[in-house]
C-alpha cells in the first residue's frame, strides 16, 4: 500500500469533500450530543452548512498549492460559518491556512505545524463564544 508523503490542494479538497460527507452523514448525533459552547441543539446543522458552504464556494476551483488551497477554504469558512461552532471551525482553517504559508506540498512536518496554528486560532475564538 502507499503511503501518502505529502499533502498538495488536490488532497486537502479531497479530504474537505470526505470530511464534509462524514459530517453531513452524522448531524443528527451531533445536535444530540451538542452541550458547548451553548446547549442548543444546533451543533451539527451549523457544521454541515459551514462546510457545504465552504464546498460550494471551492467545487470548480481546486489550486495545486496547499497553502493556496488551504487559503480559499479559509476565506470560504470565514464567509459561509453559521453559529459558533461554525466561527469555531472556521478560525481552524483559518489558523491552518495561515500555517501553511509558502508550502506547495505540505509534509507531515507541515502539516503538524499548520494545525497547531489552527488549534491556537480556535482556541482564541473559544474565548468569547
Amino acid at each position: 500500500m502507499n503511503k501518502i508523503t505529502y499533502l498538495d490542494g488536490a488532497r486537502w479538497h479531497r479530504a474537505l469533500v470526505a470530511g464534509t460527507n462524514n459530517v453531513l452523514s452524522r448531524q443528527n448525533y451531533l445536535n444530540k450530543i451538542n452541550v458547548f459552547p451553548v446547549p442548543d441543539g444546533d451543533t451539527g446543522t451549523n457544521l454541515a452548512f459551514t462546510l457545504t458552504s465552504i464546498l460550494d464556494s471551492t467545487e470548480h476551483t481546486v489550486h495545486p498549492r496547499a497553502d493556496d488551497m488551504l487559503a480559499l477554504i479559509a476565506d470560504a469558512a470565514l464567509d459561509g460559518a453559521r453559529g459558533n461552532s461554525g466561527v469555531i471551525m472556521a478560525q481552524f482553517f483559518q489558523g491552518l491556512s495561515d500555517g501553511a504559508a509558502g508550502m506547495e506540498k505540505m509534509t507531515p512536518e507541515g502539516l503538524a505545524k499548520a494545525v497547531q496554528c489552527g488549534t491556537e486560532y480556535a482556541r482564541q475564538a473559544l474565548a468569547e463564544p
